[in-house]
C-alpha cells in the first residue's frame, strides 16, 4: 500500500507542476499573440558599402511597407534619414556632405508573409480612374509599338472574355525563354529577341496588358532565401476591379504571389541607386526564421516567454526543425508503440525500431515506404536463411546481412537511375542499419518459430509503424511540444500507469471472448 502511495504522489506532483507551468506561459503567449498570420517568417538586411565618394555624392533605396499579404516589423535604417514617400514607395536618401571615405549603410527588418490566391473574375469592370496612368506607352513599355498593338489585337481578337484575354498574353509572355539579364530590356527587344530575364518579361507583359486596355504596372522586390545575394525581382501587377493582382511571368505566378515574395516598391523604377563613379558595393542577406503557424509566433518572440522552451535551439540553428522533430517525437512514438503491445497486445519488432521505420517512412511516402520496407526485410531475411544453417556467431551474421542490404540498395538505386524509375532511386533515402537490424530479427524468427509466426511479427510490426506515421502527421502536437517541453512528463506520468497495467490485452479478450462467456 505505501508502494502505491508513492507512486500516486509522485503522479499527483508531476502532473501539478506541468499543469501550472503550461498555465503561465499559454497566459503569456495568449497576451501577445499577433495578428498576422505568416506563413513565412525571414531576418532581412540591406547592406551598402561606399568608398570614394564626393562631397554631394547619394544612394537611393526604398523601403518594403506593410500590406494585406505582408507585415514587416522592426524597420531599422540610419537615424538620420527620413524616409519620404513618392509614386513609387517610400525611399531613403543619403548624401555624403562631405563625410569619410568609406561608409556602410544599412537597413534591417523582419518579414512576414503569406502566400495569397486570387480570384478573378471572367470580365472585368471598366477602370477610367487608371485610364492615363497605367496606359501609356514608356520608353521601355513600349505599348504603342506596331509589333506590341499586332500581338494584343491577335490575342483580343481571339478569346471572348478578359480573363481568357489575360491568360493568353500571360501564356505567350511565360514561353519566353528566361535569361539572366542584368541589363534592363524593354517591351520590344524582349519580344524581338525572344529571350529575357524577369523585368523584361514583366515589361512586355505590362504592354500588352496596356495595349489591350488593362491598367497595369510594374511591381519590385526580393524573393526570400536562405542566402546572401544581389538580385532583386520584377514582376507585374494588373488593376482588376480596383485591385492590384500580381502576376510573375518568369515564375509562373498567375494571380498570385508566394509567402516569400517581399514587396518594395511600384513602378518601372529601380529599387537602389546611386551616383556614378562612385565605389559602390551592396548585397542583401536573409535569412529564415522558424514559426510555429499554430500560434502564429517567431520562435525569436517565443523563447523570452519562458527558458523551458526549445525555441532557442531553433532559432540559434543547433538543431534544425528536422532534428528537434524526431527527438521531441521517439518518446511518444515510444509510448504510443508500448501501449500497442502492452494494452493492444501486438507483437513488434522492439519499442522504438518501428517509430524509426515510420520516421523514415516520411522520405518516400507511406504506401511506396511500407512496399519497399517490406521487399527489403524479406528478400535480406530469405537470402541470409542459408548462412544461419553454417552455424555462424551471431555478429557475422549481422555483417552479412549488412552486406546483402547495402549490395540490395546499390542495385536498386542504379537501376532506377538507368530506366528512370523514381521508386527505386528512394532505395537509399532508407537507414541501412534500421533496416539491417529489422531483417536480422526477421530471419531468427524464421529459424526460431518458422516463416509464419514470423511473417504474423512482421506484419503486426507493420501496423505498430502506421499507427506512429499517422501520430508523426500531427504537426500540431510537434509544435505544442517545442511551446510546451513541459508535456514530456506527461509521456512518464502515462508510461508509470501502463507499467503497471495487468489486465487482458485486447487481443486477448477478442481470442478468449468464446471461454469468457
Amino acid at each position: 500500500m505505501r508502494k502505491n502511495q508513492i507512486i500516486s504522489l509522485v503522479l499527483l506532483s508531476i502532473s501539478g507542476l506541468l499543469l501550472f507551468t503550461v498555465f503561465q506561459k499559454n497566459k503569456a503567449i495568449n497576451q501577445s499573440k499577433p495578428s498576422f498570420a505568416a506563413d513565412q517568417t525571414y531576418r532581412v538586411s540591406f547592406n551598402y558599402y561606399l568608398e570614394d565618394f564626393d562631397s554631394q555624392d547619394q544612394v537611393n533605396w526604398y523601403l518594403p511597407q506593410n500590406s494585406s499579404r505582408q507585415q514587416i516589423d522592426s524597420l531599422n535604417f540610419p537615424t538620420a534619414l527620413i524616409p519620404k514617400k513618392d509614386a513609387y514607395g517610400t525611399r531613403l536618401r543619403w548624401i555624403a556632405h562631405g563625410e569619410t571615405q568609406y561608409k556602410q549603410l544599412q537597413t534591417s527588418f523582419v518579414f512576414k508573409g503569406k502566400a495569397y490566391q486570387h480570384q478573378i473574375p471572367e470580365n472585368f469592370k471598366t477602370d477610367t480612374e487608371s485610364a492615363t496612368q497605367y496606359l501609356v506607352s514608356t520608353p521601355l513599355i513600349q505599348t504603342d509599338a506596331p509589333e506590341i498593338i499586332a500581338l494584343a489585337d491577335q490575342i483580343s481578337e481571339a478569346n471572348s472574355s478578359d480573363l481568357l484575354r489575360i491568360t493568353a498574353a500571360f501564356d505567350r509572355v511565360v514561353q519566353i525563354p528566361s535569361a539572366p539579364i542584368i541589363t534592363k530590356t524593354d517591351a520590344l527587344t524582349a519580344l524581338s529577341r525572344n529571350y529575357a530575364s524577369c523585368n523584361g518579361k514583366s515589361r512586355l507583359f505590362v504592354a500588352l496588358a496596356r495595349a489591350m486596355g488593362y491598367p497595369a504596372r510594374l511591381s519590385g522586390g526580393l524573393i526570400l532565401e536562405n542566402a546572401q545575394k544581389r538580385t532583386s525581382h520584377v514582376w507585374t501587377e494588373l488593376k482588376i476591379d480596383g485591385q492590384w493582382i500580381p502576376f510573375d511571368t518568369l515564375n509562373g505566378h498567375f494571380g498570385y504571389l508566394p509567402a516569400n515574395y517581399l514587396a518594395i516598391h511600384h513602378g518601372d523604377r529601380a529599387m537602389l541607386s546611386h551616383s556614378p563613379g562612385m565605389s559602390f558595393d551592396y548585397n542583401y542577406s536573409m535569412k529564415q526564421v522558424e514559426v510555429l503557424k499554430f500560434l502564429e509566433h517567431p520562435t525569436a518572440t517565443l523563447s523570452s516567454f519562458s527558458p523551458l522552451g526549445l525555441f532557442r535551439l531553433l532559432e540559434s540553428g543547433v538543431l534544425n526543425t528536422t532534428a528537434l522533430y524526431l527527438i521531441l517525437m521517439l518518446p511518444l512514438g515510444g509510448l504510443l508503440v508500448a501501449f500497442l503491445r502492452n494494452v493492444v497486445g501486438l507483437k513488434t519488432f522492439g519499442v522504438f525500431l518501428p517509430v524509426l521505420i515510420a520516421y523514415a517512412l516520411f522520405e518516400t511516402g507511406f504506401g511506396l515506404g511500407i512496399l519497399l520496407f517490406t521487399g527489403l526485410i524479406l528478400f535480406v531475411g530469405l537470402a541470409s536463411r542459408p548462412f544461419q544453417r553454417l552455424g555462424l556467431l551471431h555478429t557475422p551474421k549481422l555483417v552479412i546481412s549488412l552486406t546483402l542490404m547495402v549490395v540490395f540498395m546499390l542495385a536498386g538505386t542504379a537501376a532506377g537511375l538507368y530506366f528512370d524509375i523514381p521508386w527505386l532511386r528512394s532505395l537509399t533515402v532508407f537507414p541501412t542499419i534500421i533496416l539491417t537490424l529489422s531483417a536480422e530479427k526477421f530471419s531468427n524468427l524464421i529459424v526460431e518459430d518458422g516463416l509464419a509466426d514470423a511473417s504474423r511479427m512482421l506484419f503486426q510490426t507493420l501496423l505498430a509503424v502506421s499507427c506512429c506515421y499517422l501520430l508523426f502527421q500531427q504537426q500540431l502536437i510537434f509544435e505544442w511540444l517545442v511551446v510546451f517541453p513541459e508535456f514530456l512528463m506527461l509521456i512518464i506520468v502515462i508510461a508509470i500507469l501502463l507499467g503497471r497495467y495487468i489486465g487482458f490485452r485486447l487481443v486477448e479478450i477478442v481470442r478468449f471472448n468464446p471461454l469468457l462467456k
